[in-house]
């Protein structure tokens, strides 16, 4: 699997940026190989359009899942319209990000679940440990927990 992750800095150690378009970098991690790369995010200074620029510089890295703290609307939407997953309100480290997404053990993300759900690039939902709801788009990544325990994964806000 390609992940995709906005990042503050260039290492694993890093803490996962929470603005997309305005990120510092963007670490692509493939979680096969072990190959980490980070690239100074390009669009930082856009007058305007960052992220949407930002989103068509991702379709070119054949990336199977974005993570960040959030991701604009138009951003979101061009990178979904391509089969990218988008998980938002990731927090922690670029290594702990990816081994909450890959399931890893003692790696289970907030403690009301949300994240990922669904399957075949699908709007899914899944439920927290409080009865919340955690929205988010899948790709037979189901029922694993990413996120700061709001309840909500990669769905759109105020979902129930």
């Amino acid at each position: 699997m390609k992940i995709a992750a906005t990042s503050t800095g260039q290492d694993l150690d890093a803490a996962v940026d929470p603005r997309f378009g305005r990120c510092a970098y963007f670490a692509l991690l493939d979680t096969e190989s072990g190959a980490l790369e980070t690239t100074p995010n390009p669009f930082l200074n856009a007058a305007g359009g960052a992220g949407t620029q930002a989103a068509e510089w991702m379709l070119d890295r054949d990336i199977d899942v974005l993570l960040t703290g959030r991701c604009g609307p138009k951003a979101a939407a061009v990178l979904r319209d391509a089969g990218i997953q988008v998980v938002e309100q990731v927090a922690g480290s670029l290594r702990e990000a990816s081994a909450r997404l890959r399931g890893e053990p003692g790696n289970s993300g907030g403690r009301r679940g949300g994240g990922l759900g669904g399957g075949g690039g699908r709007t899914g939902r899944c439920r927290g440990v409080d009865g919340e709801r955690g929205g988010g788009a899948g790709r037979g990544l189901a029922g694993r927990a990413l996120g700061r325990g709001s309840g909500r994964g990669g769905g759109r806000r105020g979902q129930s």
